[in-house]
């Protein structure tokens, strides 16, 4: 069973964020997945 998370897309300027479902991806044991718990955009 593929595991999936969550991300907030922007699709263009001036748009609106939505909120979309995406596969996340397979880590060999020589890789690292990252978990961004907060993120700051700056504009």
């Amino acid at each position: 069973m593929d595991k999936k998370g969550k991300v907030a897309v922007l699709d263009k300027v001036q748009g609106r964020f939505t909120v979309k479902e995406y596969p996340l991806p397979h880590v060999s044991p020589e890789m690292v997945l990252v978990r961004i718990e907060y993120c700051g955009i700056c504009g």
